[in-house]
């Protein structure tokens, strides 16, 4: 959200201002893809580099269950995933971010547990851009490399908050 208080000043900012200035930052939002092709070549970057743009929107945070663990590169991302065999995701853009809930030593048994040949699952917290995509979720679970996962709203430990 853009501050009504002029930088360092803390006088009031002109309404019209105000206006002009969300205007400039959804302007920037329609030339995304041609500001990432530039940045992009100019820096010789990746695809899994591209910067997120954001309209200060609030984020959806949901858990993902019982996700299947895969050492296989050829797997396609998890926002890949979420977005192929979810047809709830409009579009990777509503996967905003997407974080492990393991511990480093549940890591370590999961990782031990790969190179055995056991099966292993994790739980992931997802961030969506769309509430509607996240109260689908919740309502209906999601599939993930074959499996049905169960979705609940993410809860931050009370230490964490």
């Amino acid at each position: 959200m853009i501050s009504h208080m002029a930088a360092g000043e803390g006088e009031e900012r002109d309404p019209d201002e105000i206006e002009r200035m969300e205007k400039k930052s959804y302007d920037l939002r329609e030339h995304e893809q041609t500001i990432w092709s530039v940045v992009r070549s100019y820096f010789s970057l990746l695809d899994r580099d591209r910067p997120r743009f954001n309209l200060d929107k609030p984020w959806q945070r949901v858990v993902i269950h019982r996700v299947p663990v895969t050492t296989d590169p050829s797997y396609r991302s998890i926002a890949e995933v979420l977005r192929w065999s979810n047809e709830a995701i409009g579009s990777l853009g509503d996967v905003m971010g997407i974080r492990d809930l393991c511990s480093l030593e549940g890591l370590k048994r999961r990782r031990e547990g790969l190179q055995q040949g056991f099966a292993q699952e994790t739980s992931l917290m997802v961030m969506l851009l769309n509430a509607d995509h996240a109260r689908r979720f919740l309502r209906e679970g999601v599939f993930l490399y074959g499996s049905h996962c169960r979705v609940s709203v993410y809860e931050p430990r009370k230490g964490l908050r």
